[in-house]
């Protein structure tokens, strides 16, 4: 009689006990400078850089980290060069109104999903990228949330793109952020999650940095939990807190790291590399 090994997988492995292509990651660092230093990214098991960063992928990589290119599936902003293209075919719905120049993109647009998944992507990771930091899933759940008539099936075809990236390049990690409800629909095609602000914040309206409020905390933290119980993926977070606030900046990495996730510690304009707090 064969003897079966029982086990219940963890977050090194997906639930179908397949290995994670994030497993062991133990910091990393989101860097939207156009000039990165690679020598100042060897602390970093993963790091997400803009597409358009000045220095080569295989440079950067040379630190020993995975990098990955951050890409915005429902925002296009204006200085990107494909954005006269997404004007003119009449796919954008309105600017952002926190960030200046960044428009809202109707995901349920099949030109703008074959865009996507035909021009752009292969075209970064042409570039030597390790995979994709995927940015701006939650406008499908914001317009949902804002009429449901209107904006109906946002959210099912948000989840469809990603599991067209999945399928058409199955070797590339993929890690979306801020998308919980999005998620439900494709979990098993990332290899991670990212969640902004879980303790410590940025008040645009004060511009000052703070402690994220307890009841949006443990909302946070509840979720995450979740994800992690039943999709068995790997939880990153990016707090913000600046160098001269060392007091938050520690707080908001020690209580990540308690929580079992892995931390980022930053600045809002994430334009500098932040070693991890101690």
């Amino acid at each position: 009689m064969l003897g079966l090994a029982l086990h219940s997988p963890g977050i090194s492995e997906s639930a179908d006990g397949a290995p994670r292509a994030l497993a062991g990651t133990a910091a990393w660092a989101v860097v939207y400078a156009r000039e990165v230093d690679p020598a100042r990214l060897t602390p970093f098991g993963l790091v997400v850089v803009d597409p358009e960063v000045a220095v080569p992928a295989a440079a950067l990589k040379r630190s020993g980290a995975k990098v990955i290119a951050y890409i915005s599936l429902g925002e296009v902003h204006s200085s990107r060069a494909y954005f006269a293209r997404v004007k003119d075919a009449g796919w954008l719905i309105r600017e952002n109104a926190n960030w200046k120049g960044s428009f809202l993109v109707d995901v349920r647009r099949e030109g703008w999903r074959r865009m996507v998944v035909s021009e752009l992507v292969p075209a970064i990771l042409a570039r030597g990228f390790d995979g994709l930091f995927l940015d701006t899933l939650d406008t499908a759940e914001v317009l949902e949330e804002e009429d449901q008539v209107r904006y109906g099936g946002s959210i099912r075809e948000m989840a469809e793109l990603v599991k067209a990236l999945r399928g058409k390049y199955p070797t590339a990690v993929l890690l979306p952020n801020n998308a919980f409800r999005v998620l439900e629909h494709m979990a098993s095609a990332v290899d991670g999650v990212v969640a902004e602000s879980v303790f410590a914040t940025y008040d645009f309206s004060t511009k000052r940095y703070h402690r994220v409020a307890d009841a949006p905390k443990k909302y946070k933290l509840a979720l995450l939990t979740d994800v992690q119980r039943r999709h068995r993926l790997p939880v990153f977070t990016i707090e913000y807190a600046p160098p001269s606030e060392a007091e938050l900046a520690a707080y908001a990495a020690s209580a990540s790291r308690a929580a079992g996730f892995i931390p980022y510690v930053t600045t809002i304009d994430l334009q500098s590399v932040h070693l991890p707090p101690p």
